[in-house]
């Protein structure tokens, strides 16, 4: 959604939703996952939405901060026993 955003400068929520194949309701729910991620903006003009990728939305995907998200190498050991399990 965010690189047919940025391949036409700015879309309609109901543009963007036919160029990915999806449907109305599923494209304004992907938009406002990139809009509170700060990755484009939206503005009404008259009856249609329009958005457009921010600066941080045109970054390489490994410079948006994913690198700063714990990876599972990262992640604290998960103690996998039951508790109040015997053990021998």
């Amino acid at each position: 959604m965010l690189d047919e955003t940025a391949a036409h400068d700015c879309g309609t929520t109901s543009e963007l939703a036919g160029a990915v194949g999806v449907s109305l309701p599923s494209a304004s729910q992907q938009l406002a996952v990139l809009r509170e991620a700060g990755l484009l903006t939206s503005r009404r003009e008259g009856k249609h939405v329009l958005h457009t990728v921010t600066p941080l939305g045109r970054l390489p995907p490994d410079r948006t901060g994913s690198a700063s998200r714990p990876q599972p190498s990262d992640a604290p050991p998960v103690d996998t026993r039951r508790s109040g399990a015997r053990h021998r």
